[in-house]
């Protein structure tokens, strides 16, 4: 088992103990739905790359992407894994510096004013749902 990147809302102590059970190492960082002591954002390199993680919450439009490179490129991300809204995505800001991975939500949870997505979780960078 490898690493695991958690992007927050695991809202109860029995989720976070159940998550740092599926591998040898886990990051995760505080959702809005969080009360847990998670940190707002994590970093760590992978193959020579920065990886930030970060929920997203405070970003609006939901999943705005100059938004979000902004935060990577504070917290010196080349690679930022965010949630929030709930919706899988791959993209990359106009540019082209960060690249910005949503896994959208393994339960498939609403997700605010945007309609629920399908459940899912992101593998290496690839975003697959899970029914």
């Amino acid at each position: 088992m490898g690493l695991y990147l958690f992007t927050g809302d695991f809202t109860s102590l029995e989720v976070k103990t159940w998550v740092e059970k599926l591998g040898k190492k886990t990051l995760a960082v505080k959702g809005n739905m969080d009360y847990l002591p998670f940190p707002t954002y994590q970093r760590i390199i992978i193959n020579d790359h920065v990886f930030g993680v970060f929920h997203g919450h405070g970003v609006y439009p939901r999943g705005d992407v100059r938004k979000l490179a902004v935060i990577a490129e504070s917290i010196k991300a080349d690679v930022l894994v965010t949630g929030h809204t709930h919706l899988p995505f791959v993209k990359s800001d106009p540019s082209g510096k960060v690249l910005l991975l949503n896994p959208g939500s393994a339960t498939g949870v609403w997700s605010g004013e945007l309609e629920s997505g399908p459940p899912s979780i992101m593998l290496s960078g690839r975003w697959y749902s899970i029914f």
